[in-house]
């Protein structure tokens, strides 16, 4: 445990603050506030798992109750069929990553710099070009256009990994405590002509969207199973923009541990060799936004980090800055 103090109030602090000051974990606020700093392997748990906690403990310190217990037990029996191994893309990403021995020669050396964006409901609506969607996909989309053209590539789009909860295909209730998060590869269908960004964005939009689709039970079992036997070698993703779904962290009783003190910004941080291109985190934005608004936690090297918040494309989304990094970023 421990603590630190700021003179300044929390509002203040988030307005200036950078990625390595946040990262101090800074406790209290002599003008009102706190903060909470939460840090675990992924090995243990997801964020999913942290939030429960922060929940839970809220709940204790407020009321002396649990109010959504955390549920411990065992994940659900195999299901044995005939599908064949060599057929489920979600394995073979993970034994691709787990043989590379060596960082790939074309990780930026820059700082990486995080900031976190506010996106309207109805730019994202916007962005809807068919039913189903989610706000997930689409933002996710954006941001692997975005950052494509900030790494100098034109007509064709980088590598990119979802990082997806995998609870409910699993048949778990969401309270579920345990790593429940899986990291699987976008595999473009066909090569990117598209010239036209908003053309583009439909494509790699559908792309994500064909591989959330057709994620099933059985290709998340048999990776647990691989990794029961298969647990020794680090998984990395590479020189992957890695795109995280945690949008369903939303719930509508407010996080409290007193009475007049609720929380009131959220930041998450996925440290490692698993974002080594760049990470995007998407999650659910305040309520009253709108059912399709996110917020977006982007963490760039500082020169790519520019080039995306001038992107046109970015910038007809309208979105708005909850973290204040510009003059980290200017440096």
């Amino acid at each position: 445990m421990i603590e630190a103090r700021a003179t300044r109030t929390v509002e203040e602090w988030r307005r200036s603050v950078t990625r390595e000051e946040e990262l101090k974990l800074v406790t209290e606020f002599e003008s009102g506030g706190l903060a909470i700093g939460l840090s675990c392997t992924h090995l243990l748990a997801d964020p999913v798992c942290a939030m429960m906690f922060i929940r839970t403990w809220a709940d204790l310190t407020l009321t002396r109750n649990m109010m959504t217990p955390p549920l411990f037990h065992s994940l659900p029996p195999r299901r044995f069929s005939n599908h064949k191994l060599s057929n489920n893309q979600l394995l073979s990403h993970y034994i691709r990553s787990c043989s590379l021995t060596a960082p790939p020669p074309n990780i930026t050396e820059d700082r990486m710099v995080t900031i976190t964006l506010l996106f309207p409901d109805p730019m994202v609506q916007s962005g809807e070009n068919e039913p189903g969607l989610t706000g997930f996909e689409i933002l996710s989309g954006l941001f692997c256009v975005c950052v494509s053209r900030a790494k100098g590539k034109r007509n064709e789009l980088m590598d990119m990994s979802l990082c997806l909860d995998v609870r409910k295909l699993l048949r778990l209730d969401q309270s579920y405590f345990g790593n429940c998060m899986v990291y699987h590869k976008v595999h473009y269908s066909k090569p990117v002509k598209a010239i036209d960004r908003l053309l583009l964005l439909s494509y790699v939009v559908q792309e994500i969207h064909n591989v959330t689709k057709r994620l099933d039970y059985h290709a998340v079992m048999d990776l647990v199973e691989w990794l029961g036997r298969n647990n020794k070698n680090p998984i990395s993703n590479g020189s992957d923009l890695v795109c995280t779904n945690l949008e369903n962290m939303g719930n509508p009783r407010p996080i409290m541990f007193e009475e007049d003190l609720m929380l009131s910004h959220l930041s998450c941080y996925v440290e490692g060799p698993v974002a080594g291109g760049g990470q995007v985190i998407v999650l659910p934005s305040p309520s009253g936004e709108g059912p399709m608004s996110r917020v977006v936690m982007i963490s760039l090297p500082q020169r790519e980090m520019v080039k995306v918040l001038e992107d046109e494309l970015l910038q007809s989304f309208s979105p708005v800055v909850l973290m204040e990094t510009t003059k980290q970023i200017n440096q």
